[in-house]
């Protein structure tokens, strides 16, 4: 039973599938006129705007997809270089630039400096 129902859907959508697929039928009709088949009617200026929109929908997409493309490396290059930051931080100090090298040299010259004058 429930393959019969799953075949029925499966063949319900894909019908509705192929018909969305059909070549757009456009008829002009005058006010009184019985429409030819069903379907919407739209006033010539709301198919005009609706035929710009839909013209103009591709080019936004790719300019929207590039934008965010744009934004996206942005992000990444600022958290790249936080990243390097935080690595530098961890990073272990040169022998020279930790606390101990410059407590033994300041007793080194103190002790130079006590000798030079004593």
């Amino acid at each position: 039973m429930n393959f019969l129902v799953s075949l029925l859907t499966l063949l319900t959508t894909f019908s509705q599938i192929v018909r969305a697929q059909e070549e757009p039928t456009i008829v002009s009709i005058q006010e009184g006129e019985k429409a030819p088949f069903n379907g919407i009617l739209f006033t010539s200026d709301t198919a005009i705007r609706w035929g710009y929109t839909i013209a103009t929908n591709e080019e936004r997409l790719h300019l929207e997809i590039q934008k965010q493309v744009e934004i996206c490396d942005l992000k990444i290059k600022a958290k790249d270089k936080y990243i390097l930051t935080l690595q530098n931080e961890l990073k272990e100090p040169s022998w020279y630039e930790t606390k101990t090298f410059f407590f033994i040299l300041g007793i080194a010259l103190t002790t130079t400096v006590a000798i030079a004058i004593h």
